[in-house]
């Protein structure tokens, strides 16, 4: 009894080294026994219940096999059926990633479209004032020559506002595949996250705005280089304004904004101050001049006037919501319906002596 039971335990040890290759004559072969010797041996040298025992062993250990089997196939099926899911997302997400691509391009190809047209605007503008100091003995071609000027921008004009229209149709177009779900988390430790984890943090270009009184045009300071700071630390939008070459000790300024995080979107904004940075013998003493803004309540009082004049619906104050933002492109609306696409600066440029 003892060797058949012996034998029994051998073969069951067999069978479970070879489950995984879900073949009981595996087991068989490795034991080296073959099923009419073990019968043999228990009808020999024990009764007919050890025998049953033995047979009992034997069914056991099919039932181990055969479970064994289905349970490889089914946890096959299930490992098909999670690669066939991964493989679908993957192809989910590269469509998304390339109808984002193609979004973005065509947002940036109505932006340089734009920007074509307000330097040719300007082209137009400084024409017009050139013919209107035209020499008075001729007076006949300088008014046909603005004449000319004059339907010519009115022509630019109307490609301007087509591309308007161009503009914030792609941008609400692009709105909906913002990669960063929460622009301002870590804006000044904001949901309880670090500042250097914000990825609004660094320094921007101004692209793109429609708001009228958002850009800035070249006057008798010669070429200007506009960008923005923004600083999570500190919780500022820094304005910055830099003249290359120029008339005057005004090398340029920064105007100071602080924000306040409403909700992963949306911010407030307090104007602080300008801070006009000079030529100076004396750098220390006068190399800059700060103008501080009016209280906050007075500002955003002015603001609210401001919209109710133009027909807006402004009632929050300065600010703005997030629409997209990424490693490259940060677009926002302000409370007032305008639109600002800015794209990241590796760094800030410099300051002309």
């Amino acid at each position: 009894m003892a060797e058949s039971f012996f034998e029994a335990l051998i073969m069951l040890f067999f069978a479970a080294t070879c489950i995984e290759n879900d073949s009981l004559s595996f087991a068989l072969e490795c034991s080296q026994l073959r099923p009419s010797s073990v019968f043999k041996r228990a009808a020999r040298r024990a009764s007919f219940r050890e025998m049953a025992r033995c047979q009992a062993c034997l069914a056991v250990l099919a039932l181990l096999v055969c479970s064994a089997s289905s349970f490889q196939r089914s946890r096959l099926i299930n490992a098909r059926g999670a690669v066939g899911s991964v493989r679908l997302f993957e192809m989910r997400t590269e469509a998304a990633g390339e109808l984002l691509a193609e979004r973005k391009d065509a947002l940036r190809e109505a932006i340089a479209a734009y920007s074509a047209c307000v330097k040719q605007m300007e082209e137009l503008e400084a024409a017009e004032e050139a013919a209107d100091q035209t020499d008075e003995k001729r007076p006949k071609k300088g008014l046909l020559g603005a004449e000319s000027v004059a339907s010519r921008r009115s022509q630019v004009s109307s490609d301007m506002e087509q591309l308007r229209d161009t503009i914030t149709a792609a941008i609400e177009a692009l709105a909906p595949f913002n990669p960063t779900g929460a622009p301002l988390r870590g804006w000044g430790g904001f949901q309880g996250s670090p500042p250097e984890e914000c990825e609004l943090g660094g320094v921007w270009s101004l692209e793109y705005t429609d708001a009228a009184d958002a850009t800035f045009k070249r006057g008798d300071r010669g070429e200007a280089v506009t960008f923005q700071l923004v600083d999570p630390i500190k919780r500022n939008f820094v304005n910055a304004v830099n003249f290359v070459k120029g008339k005057g000790k005004l090398r340029g300024f920064r105007v100071i904004v602080k924000a306040k995080a409403k909700n992963a979107k949306e911010v407030a904004l307090s104007f602080q101050r300008v801070v006009l940075l000079r030529k100076s013998r004396f750098p220390r003493l006068f190399g800059k001049i700060t103008i501080p803004f009016p209280g906050i309540r007075i500002v955003t009082a002015i603001g609210r006037l401001l919209a109710y004049l133009r027909g807006g619906q402004n009632t929050k104050g300065p600010g703005f919501e997030v629409l997209f933002l990424d490693e490259d492109t940060r677009i926002h609306r302000s409370y007032d319906g305008l639109y600002f696409v800015h794209s990241r600066l590796s760094q800030e440029p410099a300051l002309a002596d």
